[in-house]
């Protein structure tokens, strides 16, 4: 039986602890690299929901929003009130007129 040859066993020694140190180096690198594209996708997720949210917001008010249609009809309907009213002003003025008149003729024939 032959002696150990030292020298080989010593430079497997040190090709296998390379190798382990390789492969630790790139299962660190690994989990390192995946942690921050999971992170990342959590991330962008979480903006996604925030965008989602804020999206159905808008949409909801958006259903809501009276249409052109409804907006001219309004318009119109303030139009025909603020005519009415301003006949309902000019009248009730008159009327003050009169009555202001009336008034003045009872105070002149009672004299």
């Amino acid at each position: 039986m032959e002696g150990i040859n030292w020298t080989a066993a010593r430079f497997f020694f040190d090709v296998a602890q390379v190798a382990f140190m390789v492969g630790v180096s790139l299962y660190v690198w690994w989990t390192n690299r995946t942690r921050a594209t999971r992170e990342a996708i959590v991330s962008t997720n979480e903006r996604i929901d925030e965008l989602e949210r804020r999206m159905d917001g808008v949409d909801h008010d958006l259903r809501h929003r009276p249409s052109s249609k409804e907006l001219r009809d309004l318009w119109r309907k303030l139009d025909e009130t603020n005519q009415g009213l301003a006949r309902a002003t000019s009248t009730n003025e008159a009327l003050a007129k009169q009555l202001g008149i009336i008034h003045q003729h009872l105070l002149e024939k009672g004299k």
